[in-house]
């Protein structure tokens, strides 16, 4: 017979009593009052009818009786032996055996970690690419509704180009497009205010350009090429793709924090989503991909997009060195030492162009 010293804790109370957890070899199980006259005996049931908690280090074993009474015993080590004896509890005994070995818990550490990492890296964006592939349009859509309402009422400001202006800017663009009707692309003017030079896609096709974009450009088609690269954003669904990707992080954080704020209003998010994230490499290479091959299939030159974008980045720096001298956009030489830019100006904040990126439009 083996006997575990520990307390016993009736049905509904927190009142511990000292007792004596007796086990024959039959496997018969008996708590026995320790203290006090008489031996008082508290509760009885077989081996396999108790509850045992797995082992977490050398906190106290706990093992439930099934009518809701329970001991508690500091004695791991015999309640292990039991368990042997019993066969049961394999598989416990086996993550207490890793968890008690330094080497094995770093190693777990190290390989958890590499999942999280690939997880994140790798796993997260590639669900989000295959959710927005298989989504129908109407869910972007759907996303979109009400976006440029709130961004009219924070961000935005009524455009002062005139109407004949947009009309011809508009139906410029769309004349391009006659065979993405299905994404229910429409293009948009406001003033930019704050937000300056900037070009905006919004889930549902809406493409928004600011008047600041507009009197910066020397030559529309230079528009028609932001306007490619803003479709290049729509027809990829990268918002979408964006919006899945934070909902899944959340999620992750969930199951590891258990913070069910942090997944919260994920979609009423999107506004400020749209301000204030640099759009991944993979989203503005993918977008610079499907503008130059939209450039080249409509014969309009891919130096226009580089044009303007240089501009940009010209535009920038001349706001911050006022003494700088002008430079000639297309300029292929330009002072490859000079760096920041990107965080200078909000277009090339949220869509960040790199040099590299800028070169193969000069080709």
């Amino acid at each position: 017979m083996v006997q575990v010293k520990g307390n016993f804790f009736a049905v509904s109370s927190s009142e511990r009593q000292p007792a004596l957890l007796s086990i024959a070899e039959t496997g018969q199980v008996v708590v026995r009052q320790i203290d006090g006259p008489g031996t008082r005996e508290y509760a009885a049931c077989h081996f396999n009818e108790l509850d045992i908690s797995p082992r977490l280090g050398n906190t106290p074993r706990h093992i439930g009786f099934v009518n809701g009474s329970s001991f508690e015993t500091p004695d791991n080590d015999k309640i292990d032996e039991l368990l042997v004896a019993f066969q049961q509890g394999t598989f416990h005994r086996f993550i207490h055996y890793l968890e008690s070995h330094l080497l094995i818990v770093l190693l777990v550490v190290v390989l958890v970690s590499a999942f999280l990492w690939g997880s994140i890296k790798y796993g997260v964006p590639a669900v989000a690419n295959f959710s927005a592939e298989f989504l129908p349009v109407e869910v972007s859509q759907y996303l979109g509704q009400g976006t440029l309402d709130i961004l009219d009422e924070t961000v935005f400001s009524t455009s002062e180009l005139t109407t004949q202006r947009q009309n011809q800017l508009s139906s410029l663009f769309l004349s391009y497009i006659p065979h993405y009707s299905d994404f229910g692309i429409t293009v948009e003017f406001r003033q930019g205010k704050d937000l300056g030079a900037n070009a905006l896609a919004l889930p549902d096709g809406s493409i928004i350009f600011t008047d600041e974009l507009v009197d910066l450009s020397q030559d529309d088609l230079e528009l028609v090429a932001v306007f490619a690269h803003e479709v290049g954003h729509v027809v990829h669904r990268h918002v979408l793709r964006r919006v899945i990707q934070d909902s899944l992080l959340a999620v992750l954080v969930v199951m590891m924090t258990g913070d069910i704020s942090s997944a919260s209003s994920i979609v009423y998010a999107i506004p400020s989503l749209l301000l204030e994230l640099a759009y991944s490499r993979e989203f503005e290479s993918d977008a610079d991909d499907f503008a130059y091959q939209f450039l080249i299939e409509n014969d309009i030159e891919t130096s226009h997009f580089a044009n303007i974008m240089l501009r940009l980045m010209k535009s920038a720096e001349d706001n911050n060195k006022p003494d700088d001298a002008e430079l000639a956009v297309n300029d292929q030489t330009e002072n490859d030492n000079r760096d920041g830019f990107e965080n200078i100006i909000p277009y090339l904040s949220t869509h960040p162009a790199t040099k590299s990126r800028i070169q193969v439009f000069l080709q």
